[in-house]
């Protein structure tokens, strides 16, 4: 019994025996409704491209930096537009929709997007 007791306090003070954590859910499946989740859609985004080029390189359909800029900047095009897209909505719908006059928390809604900004790069 003394020998367990042992085993099990080794195992929890080196984090052996912790339970597992639930795995984190994909951030391309979040809703973007802040721009953290925007930040972190668009860098994911950005690394599948990259995977698809690598493998266009090891399949060999890559061999040129031409053939990868033409592959590559449509898609990159795309993921810009997104970018854009998901932060202007969200923008506008933060900025209770103005057209020409901000309201007057605008200052507010500016600072929450930089730290939203921040917070996606750990800052």
């Amino acid at each position: 019994m003394y020998r367990i007791t042992i085993i099990v306090a080794i195992l929890l003070v080196c984090g052996c025996a912790q339970p597992r954590r639930e795995a984190k859910r994909d951030i391309r499946e979040a809703k973007p409704d802040n721009f953290t989740v925007i930040h972190w859609q668009s860098a994911a985004n950005r690394a599948d491209i990259y995977d698809k080029i690598a493998d266009g390189i090891k399949d060999g359909d890559l061999t040129t930096v031409e053939q990868v800029v033409d592959f590559s900047a449509p898609l990159f095009n795309e993921a810009a537009q997104k970018y854009t897209e998901d932060g202007n909505a969200l923008r506008k719908q933060r900025l209770k929709d103005a057209d020409d006059k901000l309201p007057k928390d605008a200052d507010k809604v500016f600072r929450k997007m930089a730290q939203e900004y921040r917070r996606a790069v750990g800052k």
